[in-house]
């Protein structure tokens, strides 16, 4: 029993001896810190700034400009009132410097298609419901010195310029056709019309879009996806575009063809 005694505190005082070792051990993060070069090298400094009256404010002049998505619906909320969202968007022919729209064109369709992001609703009954679309052409270039503000409303016409009166229930990409009497007009474009992007926003400013306020509490924001969608597999454009289609003369031989326009948001 003595020699198993003696044995146990043997073997205690070599483990707090091995312990007590390993808690004397230095570590030191600078070895190896003079092999790194000098622009691989960071100094880290913090730095304090005081904040003096700190008040939040209704938004007067925030930029509600983006090159990604768009923003368009109607919610009425108890609480807050009507929430409204529209937008502005430039319909560019994404080979300008070149377009050749042929002898004698046809007009056949132009359609508008943005595929969906994402949807907001105060009542997840109103996720899939109908909502009215107003889209119209926009009544000049959009400036950027006074266009970028989120309360404001861009200059537009009054007419529609769509094909009947789209209708988007939140589930799936939106779609539309332009009316004959718009989409014609860019057949009628000339040289002088595309010299530059400007002289052409004179022409083509753009569209705007809203959909209609609900009468009674509800609605839903829909957001947009606005980037040209392609498939560089297969090499050709997936969506999010607008795509005038016609038949027109080329060297002697009528064809089917289309233009493909991109699109920018405000």
């Amino acid at each position: 029993m003595t020699n198993f005694r003696m044995k146990l505190r043997i073997a205690a005082i070599a483990a707090t001896a091995f312990i007590c070792c390993l808690a004397c051990v230095d570590v030191n993060n600078q070895i190896g810190g003079n092999l790194v070069p000098n622009y691989q090298t960071y100094n880290i400094f913090t730095a304090e700034a005081p904040i003096d009256n700190v008040s939040v404010r209704m938004a007067d002049s925030l930029s509600g400009y983006s090159s990604k998505r768009i923003t368009v619906g109607a919610l009425r909320d108890p609480k807050y009132g009507l929430t409204t969202r529209s937008c502005a968007i430039t319909l560019v022919p994404l080979f300008i410097d070149s377009l050749d729209f042929g002898k004698n064109p046809q007009f056949k369709r132009m359609i508008f298609q943005v595929a969906k992001d994402t949807t907001c609703v105060a009542d997840p009954s109103q996720e899939a419901i109908f909502q009215n679309i107003n889209v119209y052409e926009l009544a000049r270039p959009i400036d950027n010195n006074k266009d970028s503000d989120c309360n404001s409303t861009i200059p537009h016409l009054d007419k529609r310029i769509t094909r009947g009166r789209p209708v988007y229930n939140g589930t799936d990409s939106l779609t539309f056709y332009f009316s004959e009497e718009y989409g014609k007009r860019f057949l009628e474009l000339k040289d002088a019309d595309l010299k530059d992007i400007k002289t052409y926003f004179k022409k083509f400013p753009g569209i705007y879009i809203d959909m209609d306020a609900p009468k009674s509490e509800g609605g839903r924001i829909n957001l947009f996806d606005l980037q040209i969608g392609y498939n560089s597999d297969n090499a050709y454009i997936s969506g999010n575009y607008a795509i005038l289609n016609y038949e027109a003369e080329y060297k002697g031989v009528r064809k089917d063809t289309s233009v493909v326009f991109l699109l920018g948001a405000y």
